[in-house]
């Protein structure tokens, strides 16, 4: 999403390869799942840590190691060291970022107050991540076929996807082209279709819960010397 609106909006010369592993590694408040508890905790990460390039990025958590056959008596801690410690467990990348390019955003719009319509004009801008509710048939899903969601008696869960943009299959059903993050082997090479509301029932909403977009810095402000 990031990557997709600087290239569109000029910031970028090319499309930079920032690092999902950072991304996902560092933004506190998730699920045992690994899905996002809210959207603030990736709002907050964007704007006051940023991304950096997948080449840049270590993602190596310092662990205790357990001494065997050590002395049962407690050392008196190390403060300086035990910072450091907490600090490589909230930045993945902690202590390994000088000279590194962070890249950083001005502000992650969020709406749950989902206009459709509103998401066609965003689309003529570049993607848009939204979240969806799936089931754990989503995960296995393979094939070209509009996916029109899911019962409520279904187990659900809270799934985020990027739209890429819309079109109308030859029978006219209205529908979102997505790009979803299971990779290649998933839907047709990693893609999906997604239902718009326009041909749902009409008591039936938005199969969209909330979206996100980023507001960027200037191209100087955006891609910094860490």
């Amino acid at each position: 999403m990031v990557s997709s609106h600087l290239y569109i909006h000029g910031k970028t010369e090319t499309l930079l390869p920032l690092s999902a592993r950072h991304l996902f590694v560092g933004v506190k408040g998730k699920n045992p799942d690994g899905s996002l508890k809210n959207f603030e905790n990736l709002k907050d990460f964007l704007v006051n840590q940023g991304m950096i390039q997948e080449k840049d990025c270590a993602c190596v958590v310092e662990k205790e190691n357990k001494q065997i056959g050590s002395s049962s008596k407690s050392k008196p801690k190390d403060k300086k060291k035990s910072s450091k410690k907490e600090n490589a467990k909230a930045n993945p990348c902690f202590g390994k970022m000088k000279g590194k390019k962070v890249t950083k955003i001005r502000n992650l719009q969020i709406v749950r107050d989902v206009d459709e319509r509103e998401l066609i004009e965003l689309l003529q801008r570049g993607p848009v991540t939204v979240s969806i509710e799936v089931a754990d048939t989503f995960k296995l899903f393979k094939g070209d076929e509009v996916l029109r969601g899911y019962s409520q008696s279904e187990s659900l869960e809270d799934h985020m996807i990027e739209l890429t943009g819309y079109d109308t299959t030859p029978d006219g059903i209205n529908y979102w082209e997505f790009q979803n993050s299971y990779g290649l082997g998933w839907g047709k090479n990693g893609f999906g279709k997604l239902i718009r509301k326009s041909s749902r029932k009409k008591h039936e909403p938005s199969l969209i819960n909330a979206y996100m977009y980023p507001e960027l810095l200037e191209r100087e402000e955006a891609i910094n010397a860490h």
